[in-house]
């Protein structure tokens, strides 16, 4: 059907585009060379994504060279990654380049927290070993993922997946006792690769206490590759709010009241569930993104720096009251010096297995001899 498509418009110079059947239009423009139809299938595709296709054009897209529908679905797929990725089926059909990549944007919005992302990571590797388990109901999903996870030495799926682990923000997932006992039991995380983020997270919060501005001068990309990735889905207002998690000494509280969002920098005002820090002023590095209930964004401050005292709040958009709700904040924020990224961790920890195993192959060789 795709054939017959192309060849009629080398008769009639215009096409019937069936976006069903797309992989066949593309694969007979491509073998003949027809670029137009190649690029107007790609803007149609373009025009039509959503999230029950996103996927599968992404992969035609990047199979057939079409950078318009690459650009959109990523983009699509970024701004909507909290909703999607709640569907096993999403995540079962989604390529592991794609995950790291997604995964590895300074544009990810998530709900809640990086242990969001953490758990849809597990959810994936168990679906790529065990597919058809993603009909299974969920007491049954997480017992044999556990038990799968369990069979593999450890290490093992780490390594495999190197590029998943390296662009989880793991600082963000050791942040309270509940967490950190969390990831030890899954086992997925070798016990070296942890002890060495805590040492560092110690030392980091050490240098922190004692030079509360170190984190004034924060280059672009330290912001992007190491700040907090937090959501919260907002159906009501007026709503208050707070992420759990060691913080610094920074509580960081954020307010929504008719159609107005602050942020607040509680030291005295509110309980805390953490120590906070008395010094005077804090700079805080941030970016808030709201978009509607079908990922459309409404407001993006793009990255700001903002001086807070004791207890002061800034406003960090204004919507108007006539908002439509539910709407999802997403706000990456960074008020302490950060920790080394991921990726050293990961490379070290591959680089001492390789190690290792070059040193075991010369004992067995001297023990030959």
């Amino acid at each position: 059907m795709g054939l017959h498509a192309v060849l009629g418009s080398l008769y009639h110079n215009q096409i019937e585009l069936d976006l069903d059947n797309a992989e066949g239009v593309l694969s007979a423009a491509s073998v003949l060379q027809l670029e137009s139809v190649l690029e107007r299938c790609g803007d149609a595709m373009a025009e039509n994504l959503s999230a029950n296709n996103v996927l599968r054009y992404l992969n035609l897209a990047e199979m057939y060279g079409l950078p318009q529908v690459t650009n959109r679905a990523y983009h699509l797929l970024k701004w909507n990654f909290w909703r999607f990725m709640k569907s096993r089926e999403h995540l079962k059909d989604l390529k592991e380049d794609t995950f790291v990549r997604l995964i590895s944007s300074s544009e990810l919005l998530i709900m809640e927290g990086e242990m969001d992302v953490y758990q849809m990571i597990k959810t994936w590797i168990f679906l790529k070993e065990k597919p058809h388990a993603a009909a299974l109901p969920d007491s049954d999903f997480v017992r044999q993922m556990n038990e799968t996870f369990a069979s593999f030495p450890e290490g093992q799926l780490f390594v495999r997946h190197a590029g998943l682990f390296a662009a989880l923000r793991l600082h963000h997932i050791t942040t309270t006792l509940a967490s950190l006992t969390a990831v030890e039991n899954d086992k997925l995380i070798p016990k070296e690769v942890l002890r060495a983020v805590m040492v560092d997270q110690w030392k980091t919060a050490l240098t922190n206490e004692e030079n509360p501005t170190a984190v004034n001068e924060l280059s672009m990309d330290d912001f992007h590759v190491n700040a907090l990735r937090l959501g919260r889905l907002i159906d009501n207002m007026p709503k208050c709010w707070r992420w759990t998690g060691f913080n610094n000494g920074v509580d960081i509280v954020m307010s929504m009241s008719h159609g107005v969002l602050t942020m607040k920098r509680n030291c005295l005002s509110q309980a805390t569930p953490y120590s906070i820090n008395l010094k005077s002023e804090r700079v805080v590095h941030y970016r808030a993104i709201i978009s509607d209930s079908s990922g459309v964004c409404l407001f993006d401050s793009t990255k700001q720096s903002t001086v807070l005292r004791l207890d002061q709040s800034v406003v960090v958009a204004r919507l108007g009251d006539d908002i439509t709700l539910p709407i999802s904040v997403h706000l990456l924020y960074l008020a302490a010096q950060p920790a080394p990224p991921s990726f050293l961790y990961v490379n070290q920890y591959i680089k001492d297995m390789v190690r290792k195993e070059d040193e075991g192959e010369t004992v067995c060789r001297m023990s030959s001899d």
